[in-house]
């Protein structure tokens, strides 16, 4: 009996995760399109936005749920990058002890910067992706990287 309470309280839990971060697009995008407009009364015209505000508000919950998989992707690239850094630069003399403190910072730092420099920019694409609904973003940095190398 215990387990199932425990496993409809996880069930309600993830709902209700779902939901704030429906809620917190949703009011986000209420705000800045409330704002910039003035609306007519027209019925048709306030379904529209609705469903505009809607669809805006998923978008930016799923940049928030993109969010947290890269934040995981960058501790899960941070910590082989550090166990190689510290080991190329004190020669494996600590082995893989990751409590860099004192001398020992500069390769947690390194690890840190790279994994960052890989997953920040993959993760501003995926959200101009997602929210222009395209892939046209990532085509368009192939192509500036494509021009920046033939230069």
């Amino acid at each position: 009996m215990s387990q199932t309470l425990t496993n409809i309280t996880n069930i309600i839990s993830c709902i209700s995760g779902i939901i704030t971060i429906l809620g917190v697009g949703g009011a986000i995008s209420w705000s800045s399109s409330h704002s910039s407009k003035s609306y007519p009364p027209d019925q048709q015209h306030i379904k529209d936005i609705i469903i505009s505000i809607f669809a805006l508000g998923v978008k930016i919950g799923a940049c928030i749920i993109v969010l947290a998989i890269a934040t995981a992707i960058t501790y899960g690239l941070y910590t082989p990058l550090a166990i190689i850094s510290n080991i190329m630069i004190t020669g494996g003399a600590n082995g893989s002890d990751l409590s860099f403190q004192g001398e020992n910072i500069w390769p947690s730092a390194i690890a840190l910067t790279s994994s960052l420099l890989l997953m920040v920019p993959l993760y501003l694409l995926t959200c101009a992706s997602i929210l222009s609904s395209s892939f046209e973003p990532f085509k368009l940095f192939w192509t500036v990287i494509k021009k920046s190398n033939n230069r």
